[in-house]
């Protein structure tokens, strides 16, 4: 088989407000470039996974961004994949809690295609070599049981924890493309909330550090990471010493570094793996949508009255319950407008190529969505990619909505939508292993 590899620069100038807070930013400079890192693969047909340094691309821009890349390229629509690391100091794209920069916007169509392109020009025989392991003490389950009963997000030192509401997945994966005379592609594969830098620039956050740590520590290796299913994982150990503040720019090079030196002892372990004719597949998902409450309307509205006014601390919440309270309160507000739908149609979408198998996700993922496709796969290699072809919230399991807590609170969909996404991840993969 052939895999090529490309990237494209796609930082906004400061100025733009930052996407994946409750409250405004503004971009006031660059702590480190965002890209568009792609890789391509040709067996028979030629698919491309283009990931974006964005925290998510909604539906509708991806459809645009795939079909603009079909119609210039030749390429089948379904081959196309596009996907988000879940940066929280990248750029809006929609907007919602921030107005979006239209003009670019409007320019990440063409930058995509300038990616794709540079990753088929790219396209080299590779022998391709595979590595599973685990690592620990990255990533964290945020979802707490309280000794009352309730479950807290990221409830900090506190000694009424229990534990946590499920295990975190720490499992990583690898594939090594070795090429002909060109540089080696390192596709890296784990999960975590890239929520880390808590900055007011622009960051790639921990992903673009592991690309970056295995193209220094690796010369003549290029690197792209895929991001899993994260939606109750992030960075913070409510157990870390004082001295640990398990946020900001250390915590970043932490992680990157973590994850970059687990890879790096995978990466002489790693065996080859049987390659085949590239085949995708798409399976559409029709979901409930939460129905309208026009009871917590006018509560809803005065939320985000006050939180549009910069008097959150009027509000009578606190910390990760403030943040719940005023996403919640717009996705209410939003369920009350003419013409709300009661249903939504998603995608889970894949790849496979002899014994490799990618499911995409398009949302935020529960972890055990990815674990139970992992685990149900016939492949040797599965991987699974959040934020794929879509960005649609989050998508909890049936248990965080009994408890109702932050992913549940501020989910568009009913209970139900995590299972039934795990459901079609299981079915992509096994139609893959027929096709």
């Amino acid at each position: 088989m052939k895999c090529g590899f490309g990237k494209k620069d796609i930082t906004p100038p400061a100025g733009q407000y930052m996407q994946g807070k409750a409250y405004d930013r503004i971009a006031q400079g660059i702590n480190d470039p965002l890209n568009i890192r792609a890789i391509a693969f040709e067996e028979e047909s030629i698919a491309v996974v283009l990931v974006f340094d964005l925290c998510g691309i909604d539906q509708i821009m991806c459809a645009d961004i795939r079909n603009y890349i079909a119609e210039k390229t030749g390429l089948d629509y379904k081959n196309i994949f596009i996907s988000g690391t879940h940066t929280h100091t990248g750029p809006v794209l929609v907007a919602g809690t921030a107005p979006a920069d239209e003009v670019y916007v409007a320019s990440l169509p063409q930058l995509a295609l300038n990616a794709a392109q540079s990753a088929i020009a790219d396209l080299k025989e590779a022998t391709v070599y595979g590595a599973q392991s685990e690592l620990e003490n990255v990533t964290y389950v945020r979802r707490y049981r309280m000794k009352d009963g309730t479950v807290r997000t990221n409830p900090g030192k506190n000694p009424d924890v229990v534990g946590p509401m499920s295990p975190a997945d720490e499992t990583i994966r690898l594939l090594k493309f070795v090429r002909e005379g060109a540089d080696d592609i390192l596709l890296v594969n784990f999960q975590c909330h890239p929520d880390v830098m808590n900055s007011k620039g622009y960051s790639a956050d921990y992903p673009g550090v592991v690309c970056n740590t295995l193209e220094r520590a690796l010369p003549g290796n290029k690197c792209i990471y895929f991001n899993g299913t994260c939606g109750d994982l992030n960075h913070i150990n409510i157990h870390c010493p004082d001295w640990d503040p398990c946020t900001g720019p250390g915590q970043v090079e932490y992680m990157g570094f973590s994850i970059a030196g687990k890879i790096l002892s995978m990466y002489t372990k790693a065996r080859p793996i049987q390659t085949g004719p590239v085949h995708t597949e798409e399976k559409y998902v029709t979901i409930q949508l939460k129905k309208p409450e026009p009871e917590r309307l006018e509560e809803s509205k005065e939320i985000w009255r006050m939180h549009e006014a910069g008097l959150d601390e009027q509000l009578p919440y606190k910390g990760m319950e403030l943040i719940t309270a005023v996403f919640e309160a717009k996705q209410i507000i939003e369920r009350s407008k003419p013409g709300y739908q009661s249903e939504k149609t998603v995608s889970v979408c894949g790849f496979s190529m002899g014994d490799i198998c990618m499911v995409g996700i398009p949302g935020e993922g529960f972890c055990d969505i990815g674990r139970q496709i992992r685990e149900a796969s016939p492949f040797a290699m599965q991987l699974t990619l959040g934020i794929c072809n879509g960005y649609e919230g989050y998508f909890p399991m049936k248990d965080a909505f009994e408890v109702n807590g932050y992913e549940s609170r501020t989910a568009r969909f009913v209970a139900g939508i995590g299972e039934a996404l795990a459901d079609a991840g299981k079915e992509v993969s096994q139609t893959l292993r027929n096709a």
